[in-house]
């Protein structure tokens, strides 16, 4: 199995990663502010530009995570695992951000439905002006209350994936550890098994030695008996 190269430009991956991070949770900060905030005040319209912004910013830092993902991956210096975890890293990041562009757009909407409503309420009765006056306060702490309940079902509802998605990260981790883990067990015992071997077949060639030598002594004292007797049957002249 390849390693991950852990050069600098993976490094330079997950810093990027980080900073997009960052700068999503800043816009979480700025949209609850603004929600915060009067519909029709300056400071609402002041945050929802900021947001708008930095909304594009942000799309714009998630598009080079994906090329940046791409090049490292056609350069071989990512497993097919870390590919994987890294785009769903993305495709998470991508989510949460069109989920707030999603926010700032319906927030728009309503301001220019309420506008458009309160014009024409203003133009056919003049004295609807007042009445309106009289409720605006209400109706705007009544969305904001709306609005809020519903960016936290949204936030709750992503929480649950974010977590089931590093759920299955960490189990394919387990998975992954777990393989290596009784592939090294299997080196060690084939490598134990190999020593052993190598120690028997030494024991052997070393008795196969001392078995030789014993041997070629024993046919030298024979020859030598051999040839005693030889000269010893000769007769003397």
């Amino acid at each position: 199995m390849a390693l991950v190269d852990l050069g600098n430009d993976t490094h330079a991956w997950e810093k990027e990663f980080s900073s997009a991070e960052k700068l999503h949770f800043s816009l979480l900060g700025i949209l609850n502010e603004r929600d915060h905030l009067p519909k029709h005040s300056q400071a609402h319209a002041r945050l929802s530009f900021q947001l708008r912004n930095s909304l594009n910013q942000l799309y714009s830092e998630i598009q080079s995570l994906k090329g940046h993902l791409e090049h490292l991956s056609q350069n071989k210096q990512l497993t097919a695992r870390e590919k994987e975890r890294r785009g769903l890293l993305l495709e998470d990041l991508l989510s949460k951000h069109k989920q707030l562009q999603n926010s700032v757009n319906s927030s728009l909407v309503d301001k220019n439905h309420s506008l458009d409503n309160f014009s024409s309420a203003a133009s056919s009765n003049p004295s609807t002006v007042a009445m309106a006056g009289e409720h605006i306060p209400h109706r705007e702490l009544k969305q904001i209350q709306v609005q809020i309940l519903a960016d936290q079902d949204r936030g709750l509802e992503e929480l649950s994936r974010i977590i089931g998605r590093q759920r299955q990260i960490a189990q394919t981790i387990g998975d992954e550890v777990e393989s290596q883990n009784d592939l090294i067990e299997n080196i060690a015992d084939n490598v134990d098994r190999t020593r052993d071997r190598m120690a028997q077949q030494t024991s052997t060639i070393t008795l196969v030695d001392r078995k030789d030598r014993t041997f070629g002594y024993w046919m030298i004292i024979l020859l030598l008996f051999v040839a005693i007797v030889v000269v010893a049957s000769i007769p003397k002249i």
